[in-house]
């Protein structure tokens, strides 16, 4: 369980950077933009439930799974450094909340 809680706070760190250090004011990344936003209040969301280990934390973990995956596939369609460091990330939290 350790392992999913720091992984999505490492995503949730690295989409916030990725949203305020690379794709606010570059209209080629909207799309980016609005997955690591939601990605990143996800991640902070199952880390934060994760730690009660209920029913409720595994519906957020299957969600936090799904969004990861999906704000990773539009990050890796970037070169820039910090889409990069967010797409691993958030693949490294999914493979640690399935």
């Amino acid at each position: 369980m350790d392992s999913c809680v720091n992984n999505c706070l490492e995503c949730f760190m690295a989409c916030n950077d990725c949203v305020y250090n690379c794709c606010i004011g570059n209209d080629e990344h909207k799309k980016c933009l609005e997955n690591c936003l939601i990605c990143a209040e996800i991640c902070s969301l199952c880390a934060k439930l994760c730690i009660l280990e209920g029913d409720m934390a595994k519906k957020i973990k299957t969600l936090c799974v799904e969004i990861c995956n999906i704000c990773a596939s539009e990050c890796e369609k970037f070169e820039d450094e910090k889409c990069k460091i967010c797409a691993q990330a958030c693949r490294k939290c999914a493979k640690s909340c399935e």
